[in-house]
């Protein structure tokens, strides 16, 4: 009724917002959806063309997209997705279909590909089609070995070797699709093979003491190379848009990175776990002061992670004794444990393997080389095997730690 109300008032010049009510109140949604194959995906939204989730007035104003489909309409009598494709309605450097094919929204700039709808960057993505593959790094071979959720075929790469080699996956080129990558420990070198065939590089950054943490923390949609000294809580970042690199003093001795977009501005923030305590301390890149939260403790480890598909990284941990996640929601929802995994071999490994924008739980079994996945989608719960060798690293966004 109310938005019968809402189109009534519309209707006889009250012009706010018309572009995202004709979208939202009409089967325009369902035809984008029948175009681009997005139901049920994270685009399955009012704001994928309003400025806001509609519920007042104040909200139904339209996006750059929800404008520039509106227009559409205006000059045609009829909706034209295809016309607006080749554009950059939010003016983010990416165009409305790359970004739809993304998964990534064409009218907020803050979510491009690589990004998510509010910038949390939680997957491993080889293939582009936004869910997390399945991935492993023989280290004693200095192998890649990659299971693609798109169904092609499985690959292996050769990138690495030494013993002080950690996969350090990221999106360094900004085409949507994960970067096969190393940080050597020893020398302190980064190695990246672009996805998009650009040439291969090495960057010198870091060395022994130096944890990697890359991460987009200028918000361009390109993964910076960055890494934390835990002697004395240094973060030294190197941005991809090539502005100045610099440090800041963020932890310490038994404090572990746990970098993430919690605020959801779109850009890495620089945030710590202390395990004896189970203190997460968080400096949010939007300026915002920085503040602390009490969530685990000793045999809790940080699995960080984007849970409630909020577009913001909530704190999280992993029970190794009990198998138990324990997930507090950024959106203030009441926070809750799930039971998945407990094998003293299992290794936590968050990802968005359905694609529905929100991150999964699920573990890989280093004793077996199977990965046990539980969507969010509520889709059934299953597994795959995928390594088993005792040098095996899974390749996700925690994989540091392992």
């Amino acid at each position: 009724m109310r938005l019968k109300v809402l189109s009534g008032l519309l209707a006889v010049g009250l012009v706010l917002g018309v572009s995202a009510i004709a979208f939202a109140t009409s089967g325009y949604k369902t035809q984008f959806n029948t175009r681009y194959g997005t139901t049920g995906s994270t685009l399955d939204q009012c704001i994928l063309c309003h400025a806001a989730n509609p519920g007042t007035l104040a909200n139904i104003s339209g996006n750059p997209y929800g404008v520039a489909l509106q227009n559409t309409i205006n000059n045609t009598g009829t909706i034209d997705f295809a016309g607006v494709e080749p554009l950059d309605s939010d003016g983010d450097g990416f165009t409305n279909i790359a970004e739809i094919n993304a998964r990534t929204f064409p009218g907020n700039a803050a979510s491009k590909p690589g990004v998510s709808a509010g910038g949390a960057t939680n997957i491993v993505d080889f293939d582009g089609d936004k869910k997390t593959d399945l991935a492993f790094y023989r280290s004693n071979a200095g192998a890649w070995y990659i299971h693609p959720s798109s169904g092609a075929a499985a690959y292996g790469v050769g990138w690495g070797g030494d013993p002080s080699d950690k996969p350090v996956p990221g999106d360094y080129d900004g085409d949507g699709k994960t970067d096969i990558a190393f940080y050597r420990a020893a020398t302190g070198a980064w190695y990246v093979i672009p996805s998009s065939g650009a040439t291969s590089y090495g960057v010198g950054w870091g060395g022994m003491g130096f944890t990697a943490v890359p991460g987009d923390y200028d918000g361009d949609g390109k993964t910076d190379i960055a890494i934390y000294q835990t002697s004395t809580g240094a973060w030294w970042i190197k941005p991809s848009s090539g502005a100045a690199s610099y440090g800041v003093g963020w932890g310490g001795m038994g404090f572990s990175a746990v970098p993430g977009d919690y605020d959801g501005d779109g850009r890495t923030d620089l945030a710590i776990y202390q395990a004896s305590t189970g203190a997460w301390w968080i400096k949010p890149s939007s300026g915002a002061a920085a503040y602390g939260v009490g969530w685990g403790g000793t045999g809790f480890s940080a699995v960080p992670g984007d849970y409630d598909g909020d577009g913001k990284t909530d704190i999280a941990i992993y029970d190794s004794l009990t198998g138990i996640w324990w997930i507090k929601p950024s959106s203030g929802a009441a926070a809750y444990g799930i039971s998945w995994g407990g094998d003293p071999s299992d290794k936590p490994v968050a990802g968005d393997y359905d694609g529905d924008g929100k991150d999964d739980i699920a573990f890989y079994r280093a004793s077996t080389g199977a990965w046990y996945i539980k969507p969010s989608s509520g889709v059934a719960a299953y597994g795959v095997g995928w390594g088993g060798n005792a040098t095996d690293i899974p390749v996700n966004i925690n994989c540091s730690m392992f």
